[in-house]
């Protein structure tokens, strides 16, 4: 049975300091004896941070994060939250592009994105491959004031709505 001395210091491959062992300066790496690795999280985070600004490392970053978000908004869930996201951008961000259409004539957002979401569960709603839509024009973003339709729906309503000039 081979036996591993406990080390109460451990010299760090790159910087060569002295550090205490333990995962204070050190991440885990379990293909190492110490379960430790050869580096110090200083000197790790130097590295990932060096590669990171590289134009590699930020298409590989960009990339993962691309990935990321493209797997969360197809859940209902990340829907939502786009949903809600863009339409409290519309009513609260003065530098918006549609913000005079909404926040600009007082229109606002009334409900957190969990209740949403609860809301949409409880009604059976799965809005992927839908937008959210106000029955009345002039009235706030309301759990009461909302449908979802398709694309080709939406357009028909903002279509009869230009017609009557009514702003949206």
């Amino acid at each position: 049975m081979n036996i591993i001395p406990v080390v109460k210091e451990k010299i760090c491959n790159k910087c060569k300091r002295s550090l205490p062992t333990g995962r204070e300066f050190f991440y885990a790496d379990g293909r190492n004896k110490d379960g430790l690795q050869g580096q110090c999280k200083k000197c790790c985070n130097d590295r990932s941070t060096a590669y990171n600004n590289t134009s590699k490392g930020r298409a590989i970053h960009s990339k993962c994060q691309k990935a990321h978000r493209k797997r969360y908004v197809k859940t209902i869930m990340g829907h939502l939250v786009n949903i809600v996201g863009l339409a409290k951008q519309r009513c609260r961000n003065g530098n918006h592009l549609r913000y005079q259409y909404y926040g600009g004539r007082g229109i606002d957002v009334c409900f957190s994105t969990q209740e949403f979401y609860d809301w949409c569960t409880a009604n059976r709603i799965d809005p992927r491959g839908k937008e959210m839509h106000r029955r009345d024009n002039d009235d706030h973003y309301h759990l009461d004031n909302i449908e979802f339709l398709t694309p080709s729906e939406h357009g028909r309503v903002h279509a009869e709505m230009r017609k009557n000039d009514i702003p949206f």
